[in-house]
């Protein structure tokens, strides 16, 4: 009888660990409630296309619609006008609201870095001062960027800040000559000043 209890127990103790494990609690970060993003916008100096460009976003400057990617804050839809922000407002039909604010001003690599994630961190990690203040006055060290703690993939997520930047996304102007773009996500273990890494952080590119 005591073997039959104890595996009961076991069996009840992996059914409800199973049922945590389910595709709607996102990946690393939640699919639901609020996030902020810190945007980068970069360049590679030094390349043989460094003066191409498309309109809306010349060498050596921050892209015209840099404030247009993201809302910094969330008061209601009416007032949305962030392309990323509306998006995911719309297609979660309100559930995921995906704020967000940007580095004002352009990180330039030169090409014999490459453009890695790396790279830009180490930029700003240079920069001068303990702190990082973003377009519309978040500091990095605070939560402003820090609203979740991760899980492993498809368990619940914690609300709760982590001393990690929920996401930081680059968005380089000049990254893939060939037109085509690309995009990638992963999770990171970077120091940026106060803060010990990311949840995710995602690059894209080629021409604005």
């Amino acid at each position: 009888m005591k073997l039959i209890f104890y595996l009961s127990l076991l069996f009840l103790f992996a059914l409800n660990t199973s049922a945590q494990i389910n595709s709607v609690n996102g990946f690393q970060l939640p699919p639901y409630d609020t996030i902020r993003v810190f945007l980068v916008f970069a360049e590679r100096t030094n390349t043989a296309d460094y003066s191409d460009y498309k309109a809306g976003w010349l060498p050596g400057q921050m892209p015209d619609r840099a404030d247009e990617f993201f809302d910094p804050v969330f008061t209601n839809y009416s007032n949305l006008e962030g392309y990323f922000t509306k998006y995911f407002y719309q297609m979660s039909f309100g559930d995921f609201i995906m704020i967000g604010d940007y580095y004002p001003s352009l990180v330039q690599i030169d090409e014999s870095l490459g453009f890695q994630n790396s790279t830009v961190i180490s930029y700003l990690n240079s920069l001068p001062g303990t702190d990082i203040t973003t377009a519309n006055g978040y500091s990095i060290n605070s939560d402003s960027f820090d609203y979740w703690t991760s899980t492993s993939s498809g368990y619940p997520k914690t609300s709760a800040a982590d001393n990690k930047i929920d996401m930081v996304i680059i968005c380089w102007r000049n990254a893939w000559g060939d037109g085509n773009g690309s995009v990638s996500i992963s999770n990171s273990s970077f120091t940026l000043k106060s803060k010990s890494g990311s949840n995710a952080i995602g690059k894209f590119g080629c021409y604005s």
